[in-house]
């Protein structure tokens, strides 16, 4: 199923920000980076927002240009991995980690899952 530009769904706009957010925040919520040794050093929970972040990010710019309902249910399998990352990564002592990935998760899950099924059934997301 394919969707003109014209066509956006405003939730592909929100999930690209939460993707940059996630991009940005490990900086922002002073979250380990390595310092000196970057790959060394760099925390779990670093290195998932950076690369969720990354994909997040990216799937929702194809998003906004060309619609394909499989990106949005591979959204919500993100946001789903953000939402339990914590426990699974063994972050889940640190607050605003925990906490950036949980409510990330649920945004990013929340939007994709609703657009895609909101597409499966015909409607308008």
């Amino acid at each position: 199923m394919k969707r003109q530009l014209s066509k956006q769904h405003w939730q592909d706009w929100i999930t690209l920000i939460v993707g940059i957010w996630l991009l940005l925040s490990p900086r922002l919520l002073g979250l380990p980076d390595g310092g000196a040794e970057p790959a060394a050093g760099v925390s779990a929970a670093t290195w998932n927002f950076m690369i969720i972040g990354a994909v997040v990010a990216v799937l929702a710019a194809f998003e906004l240009f060309a619609f394909r309902e499989w990106e949005e249910w591979i959204g919500a399998a993100l946001g789903a991995w953000l939402v339990i990352s914590p426990w699974v990564l063994g972050f889940q002592a640190s607050f605003p980690a925990t906490a950036n990935a949980v409510v990330s998760g649920l945004i990013v899950a929340a939007l994709s899952g609703w657009t895609a099924i909101e597409v499966y059934r015909g409607g308008h997301a």
